[in-house]
């Protein structure tokens, strides 16, 4: 997965703090979707510097397809498993339809829970590793 950032500052001899402007479904191009979107996001993220990127320059970082699916799975996807798997519990051992609805609503704030300490952790262990990939920045190796 790659973003277009600028760099903001050089932190140390492998890294720098790179602004990523995120992308939307409709690109940011107001012309096309009529003006309706909204404010654009900015995210800033450190980023290997192999390249010896300096300041202000415009960059092209690479992170790891892997690590955000994982992210988005755990995210999105926990709490829905969770609800349903608190349902389908219940369900399985014909319980009345109100303790169901109410251990789905309990195992859905478990997942909620789960996602965002599984969210936290992998910010922590710096899961998300950007690295700056511009060919016009790297010299030839």
């Amino acid at each position: 997965m790659t973003q277009t950032g600028v760099v903001e500052q050089v932190l140390d001899r492998e890294y720098a703090r790179v602004r990523v402007r995120m992308r939307s479904a409709c690109g940011h191009d107001c012309a096309d979707c009529g003006g309706s979107c909204s404010a654009v996001r900015e995210l800033t993220v450190r980023a290997r510097n192999r390249c010896q990127a300096r300041a202000g320059e415009t960059v092209t970082i690479s992170s790891s397809t892997a690590s955000v699916m994982k992210a988005a799975a755990a995210v999105y996807l926990l709490p829905i498993l969770f609800l349903l798997g608190g349902y389908g519990v219940c369900a399985a051992l014909k319980l009345p339809e109100g303790i169901c609805a109410a251990a789905s609503v309990a195992a859905l704030a478990v997942g909620l829970a789960l996602a965002v300490c599984t969210d936290r952790r992998m910010k922590k262990k710096q899961e998300f590793q950007y690295e700056i990939l511009d060919k016009q920045i790297c010299s030839d190796t």
